[in-house]
């Protein structure tokens, strides 16, 4: 109902920050089935799984609380 009333440039931007938001959640939900994979694959290697954590931590640290 709010749509209605807002500006053309409001609806635009909030659509976009939606689809950013979207894009990172998928991002993470994807680091963390590789990282499932590798602990789960028994082929112990965990420098691979090391860097992964790094970089979803990086990502993580990044969100707005």
């Amino acid at each position: 109902m709010s749509l209605k009333y807002a500006k053309k440039s409001q609806v635009i931007c909030f659509t976009l920050l939606a689809a950013i938001k979207a894009c990172n959640i998928v991002f993470v939900a994807y680091m963390i089935q590789i990282m499932l994979n590798v602990t789960s694959s028994g082929s112990h290697d965990y420098w691979h799984l090391v860097r992964l954590a790094l970089l979803t931590g990086c990502r993580l640290s990044s969100w707005p609380m």
